[in-house]
C-alpha cells in the first residue's frame, strides 16, 4: 500500500471512530468527569496546576550556562526526575 492510500485509510478509520456512538459517549463521559472534578475542588478553593512531565533519566543541565540542577521526585514508589524544561513550571507555581 502506498503512502497516499495508507493516509487515506487512516483518515477514514479516524473519522469513523469520531462519529462512532461508543467513542463519542466515552469522550462525553471523560469531559464531564473532568468538569465535575474541577468544580468540586474549585468549590473547596483548591487551585489546580498542570503537572510537569517526568523522565527516567536526568535531562539537565541542557544548555551552555544553564544553572538548573536535576530535580528528583518520587511518585508513589517510583523515583523519577523532572524534565529540564518542566522545572520552570514547578518554579513558577511555587
Amino acid at each position: 500500500m502506498d503512502n497516499a492510500n495508507l493516509a487515506s485509510d487512516f483518515f477514514c478509520t479516524f473519522i469513523s471512530k469520531v462519529y462512532d456512538p461508543f467513542y463519542k459517549s466515552l469522550a462525553v463521559t471523560q469531559h464531564y468527569f473532568n468538569v465535575l472534578t474541577h468544580k468540586f475542588w474549585d468549590e473547596l478553593k483548591v487551585r489546580s496546576i498542570n503537572l510537569p512531565i517526568t523522565t527516567g533519566s536526568i535531562s539537565s543541565p541542557m544548555g551552555l550556562g544553564s544553572d538548573s540542577l536535576p530535580v528528583s521526585v518520587k511518585i508513589g514508589k517510583i523515583n523519577t526526575y523532572l524534565a529540564d524544561s518542566m522545572q520552570f513550571a514547578l518554579e513558577y507555581v511555587c
